[in-house]
């Protein structure tokens, strides 16, 4: 059994190295970036990102829950630049939630349209966010699309998604 199919019978879905099914092809650790030379074939990968304590030094809490929200803001923002409509994936979770709550708010003051959101919807009541991304679409007054999961059409489909997956994710187990 390869190590990355190893990995996911033990740890679920979760990405303990950079390995991938596939033979000689590996994923970008986190906060990486990889740069390649058209004209030679070299590459190379390198760290664009990485926390430093010392910049959290003598700030409050309220200071370095502002600068973080500004931070978050500010990358949303820029991932809205777009001149066709943008929306994103709303999970109910917390990170989809603020991410499509703050997405909303610049949105709809730039372009002069509600935000799109779309949320798939689980078969497992127990794993279905449908009602807590159903407030989050309301409270941020988005165009929100939701597409109901049924167990039939995910298995008539597998084979598809296997195939633009290429390898299981978050999810899908």
């Amino acid at each position: 059994m390869p190590r990355r199919a190893a990995e996911l019978s033990s740890y679920g879905a979760q990405r303990l190295s950079e390995e991938t099914f596939f033979e000689g092809v590996f994923s970008l650790p986190g906060g990486h970036n990889l740069v390649l030379d058209l004209q030679t074939g070299a590459f190379t990968m390198e760290r664009f990102y990485e926390i430093h304590p010392a910049e959290t030094e003598g700030k409050s809490e309220d200071e370095l829950a502002d600068e973080f929200y500004q931070l978050l803001t500010d990358a949303i923002r820029l991932r809205l630049r777009s001149d066709v409509p943008v929306g994103t994936s709303l999970s109910g979770g917390l990170d989809s939630s603020t991410i499509a709550m703050i997405a909303a708010r610049e949105y709809v003051e730039k372009a002069g349209r509600p935000f799109t959101a779309v949320t798939a919807g689980s078969i497992d009541p127990e794993t279905d966010e449908t009602e807590f991304a159903r407030r989050s679409w309301k409270r941020g007054k988005m165009a929100w699309h939701l597409t109901p999961s049924r167990e039939r059409h995910v298995s008539q489909r597998i084979a598809e998604l296997v195939f633009h997956q290429d390898e299981p994710f978050g999810g899908c187990l």
